[in-house]
């Protein structure tokens, strides 16, 4: 799992890239250009992506639970696919036809 939690990478230039997997979970893409990138399983979850452009992104089992979409750029039915834990829902964006899980669904066992 390719390691971005935490970072700052405003308005990083990430487009087409293959981020399959990658824990981005409470980082700052705001701004970021993420474009035609496979984003597949990745863990976006707490991070900012205010003003992102995931136009044409694959997010396919993404947890997006608690992102911040405002002003991002998606394309429609991108959040399709998409995962988030009910109570922490992401702002900015319409994600009702992305999954939502309860707390215990989307517990992982650390064992």
């Amino acid at each position: 799992m390719l390691p971005f939690s935490g970072l700052y990478l405003n308005s990083a230039q990430l487009s087409g890239l293959l981020l399959a997997g990658a824990d981005f979970n409470d980082a700052d893409l705001t701004g970021a250009d993420l474009s035609e990138s496979d984003l597949s399983g990745t863990d976006l979850s707490g991070s900012v992506l205010t003003d992102a452009n995931l136009s044409e992104a694959v997010l396919d089992g993404t947890n997006i639970s608690g992102v911040d979409f405002t002003g991002a750029t998606l394309t429609a039915g991108a959040l399709d696919s998409a995962l988030y834990v009910e109570d922490e829902p992401p702002t900015g964006v319409d994600a009702s036809d992305a999954t939502s899980l309860t707390p215990a669904e989307a517990d992982v066992d650390d064992d």
